[in-house]
């Protein structure tokens, strides 16, 4: 630092700034160790408890094996469903077409890419050893077991029969009892028969199936719910949203800004019902989450959520494989179970340790001040994008030049404020301006007959007279010959 610059530092305080965007913060990252089986309701974990149940069903059939996925990529499935195939069982398999599986975009699908080629590798294996057939609406999850046996065995999923879904992913399954078996297996064989569209003959050849005309449409239940042929589900759905006193947990992968079911969470948010929201943090779901966020719900975000069930604070829940969005709730097949029973206490459990172990909350209008310091998300400009709030950002502004030597004071430059931050500590310099001796005359004053130069001395430069000094001990002087109009500018010399 020398005579000629002076350093300044400002701090502006920002947290009742508004953020401008929705913002993911971080809300538990603890780990938990997942309690797999409770009260014949699943959730996956590393321990495979769920698809292990399933397998060993399988491996025990006598009859038939029914299955319904929108997505199948797990070995050790598909290994005990040829074993079974050998014994001499009937499998039926139901499946996604292959075309629908194709065209989900990449950033929102429920998979990835290399669980899609490990489908298509799954389907050249059961080609011509087990009966498939598919449909663009065949969604469900579903497992049945030796139906018409004294033990039948029932299973419904949220979860893709995939070997990630059913490890990594916080999902859900159901086992079934009798009666629900029965309901099911009415709706699998009408899905089957009258539903549709091709089935695999060989390694990668698909043939157009029509409607056998002869299955009946399946008799509406109580408890064991589809959307198709009757649409049992969505009722249900609004009973148990309607029939919430004080609480409410929904946990989905799909939502849907204008469905009548997001719209009618919001119409109980906004009278004062408590509501949480379970979600995947994805592109496609956030202007719904949103939404739902400004309405007053608490939404939480996971990595990985897929599981779709709800559950009230008066002893019902629901389980099933529709998301919350039209696509799933009109168009495809989908199945759940309304649990009245001690198995929705269990589905609360889970949903409630989920509520308490979730990662990620959305703040939908924030200040600063409500974001905690380290790693966020933000929603902007259609994107999710990671940022790191700071307690502190220091911002160099640079150096200026000030106009005089004299006239170091000068404000803080402009400066566009985006910061993530609690405080903005502003740092800038003013440097008095310099003569510049390669483009700069003397400028001399005329006593008698000589010029002489002024004390201190002046100089043309950039088109005005300006004193040229060396110590601040001249400005006085200087300042002298401006107030007489010789100079309009103090500046230091070399």
């Amino acid at each position: 630092m020398n005579n000629w610059t002076k350093a300044f530092s400002e701090s502006q305080d920002l947290r009742q700034r508004s953020v401008g965007y929705p913002v993911w913060i971080p809300h538990r990252q603890n780990t938990y160790q997942r309690q797999e089986v409770l009260d014949k309701i699943y959730q996956s974990g590393e321990n495979r408890h769920c698809i292990q149940d399933i397998i060993t069903a399988i491996q025990h059939a006598q009859d038939t094996v029914m299955l319904m996925s929108f997505l199948m990529a797990d070995k050790a499935l598909e290994d005990a469903l040829m074993n079974a195939a050998k014994r001499g069982v009937r499998v039926y398999v139901m499946l996604a077409a292959e075309n629908r599986l194709e065209k989900e975009p990449a950033a929102d699908a429920e998979f990835d890419q290399k669980t899609l080629a490990q489908h298509k590798t799954m389907l050249d294996r059961l080609a011509g050893q087990v009966l498939v057939r598919s449909a663009p609406n065949f969604h469900a999850k579903l497992v049945l077991i030796d139906t018409q046996a004294p033990n039948p065995k029932g299973f419904l999923l949220t979860a893709n029969l995939t070997k990630e879904a059913l490890q990594r992913n916080e999902e859900l399954a159901v086992a079934l009892t009798p009666p629900e078996i029965q309901t099911a297996f009415a709706y699998l064989r009408w899905a089957f028969w009258e539903g549709a569209e091709h089935e695999l003959i060989e390694k990668q050849r698909l043939s157009t199936v029509k409607p056998l005309q002869k299955v009946d449409n399946p008799q509406i239940a109580q408890h064991f719910l589809a959307t198709k042929p009757d649409n049992s589900l969505q009722p249900v759905l609004k009973q148990i949203i309607q029939n919430a006193k004080q609480e409410l947990i929904v946990s989905s992968f799909g939502w849907e800004i204008d469905h009548a079911i997001v719209a009618l969470l919001i119409e109980r948010i906004r009278n004062g019902l408590h509501v949480t929201l379970l979600a995947r943090i994805r592109p496609k779901t956030m202007p719904t989450l949103i939404k739902l966020a400004q309405a007053g719900a608490q939404v939480l975000g996971f990595r990985w959520l897929h599981a779709k069930a709800l559950c009230n604070d008066v002893g019902e829940a629901i389980v099933m494989s529709a998301n919350l969005e039209t696509q799933s709730l009109e168009h495809s097949l989908e199945f759940g179970v309304f649990l009245p029973d001690e198995r929705a206490t269990a589905v609360k459990h889970i949903l409630q340790t989920w509520q308490q172990q979730a990662p990620w909350q959305l703040l939908p209008q924030p200040i600063l001040k409500d974001l905690p310091i380290g790693e966020i998300t933000l929603w902007r400009q259609g994107k999710l994008q990671q940022e790191k709030m700071l307690s502190i950002k220091e911002v160099q502004l640079g150096e200026l030049t000030a106009d005089s030597a004299e006239q170091l004071d000068l404000p803080k430059p402009q400066y566009k404020n985006a910061a993530l931050a609690y405080e903005l500590r502003y740092h800038w310099k003013v440097s008095a301006p310099k003569l510049d001796q390669q483009k700069s005359n003397e400028v001399k004053q005329q006593l008698e007959k000589e010029e002489v130069s002024y004390v201190p001395p002046v100089y043309h430069q950039n088109g005005h007279n300006v004193v040229a000094i060396q110590q601040p001990q001249q400005i006085p002087s200087a300042q002298n010959l401006i107030q007489q109009g010789i100079a309009k500018a103090i500046v230091v010399r070399d």
